[in-house]
């Protein structure tokens, strides 16, 4: 979905999911060469950024100014507390970026509208929106999760319908593409799958087995139920 070119990524939200995603992105950037770390809490930021130089060597700054946090990066990497909604400007995203959603956040709707949307799997946030409608209340169900900000939109006709857009499995399995141009902005949604969790899981595991660190855990004896 990004660039191969991209230099400069922002971590906005200085938090142990950002890291997990930080160190997603950097085993797929070449040439990463400068970090910035956005959080409210200064301290944070710049415990991030030190994390970053010791672990990757390269440039890493913390930042508490939001349009700092945005302005001028080739990938996004958003997961920000619930504390304090965020909200970006669409001006303040360049052209070609590349923006990795895993927290809520808002935005102009002209950014929404106007960037190429790679779902997650779009029959997961079809469910979404079918537990909003049944939830009595959409509106409020929209507001506490991740897709709210699309959903209203696909409501209002300003954006396709879940049903045929892309999923990053159209992507990796080439039924669709994830980017057209370099200069296309890119929205990645991701809400939460257990795919993820089952990924991360397997390459502790891996690691533990190679760094022999850990102990096998005996469930059970005998199955309750076996």
């Amino acid at each position: 979905l990004a660039n191969k070119d991209a230099k400069v990524v922002s971590v906005v939200g200085c938090g142990p999911i950002n890291k997990a995603c930080f160190t997603a992105v950097m085993t797929q950037l070449d040439g990463g060469e400068k970090v910035v770390c956005f959080d409210l809490f200064l301290e944070k930021a710049n415990e991030f950024a030190q994390w970053v130089r010791g672990q990757y060597g390269i440039e890493a700054v913390g930042v508490d100014d939001t349009e700092a946090g945005f302005r001028g990066a080739d990938v996004i990497t958003v997961a920000a507390s619930r504390l304090k909604p965020l909200h970006f400007k669409d001006e303040w995203i360049k052209e070609g970026a590349t923006i990795l959603v895993s927290g809520p956040f808002n935005t102009d709707e002209s950014f929404l509208t106007g960037a190429r949307i790679v779902y997650d799997h779009t029959a997961l946030q079809e469910a979404y929106v079918e537990d909003a409608i049944a939830s009595g209340n959409k509106e409020a169900y929209y507001s506490s999760v991740i897709g709210g900000p699309f959903f209203r939109l696909i409501d209002a006709g300003k954006l396709p319908a879940l049903k045929g857009s892309t999923g990053l499995g159209d992507v990796v399995n080439g039924r669709k593409p994830g980017r057209e141009s370099p200069k296309e902005r890119v929205i990645f949604v991701a809400c939460g799958m257990a795919v993820f969790d089952i990924s991360w899981g397997f390459e502790v595991l891996q690691n533990a087995k190679i760094k022999g660190i850990g102990q096998s855990l005996n469930l059970w004896e005998k199955p309750n139920q076996g």
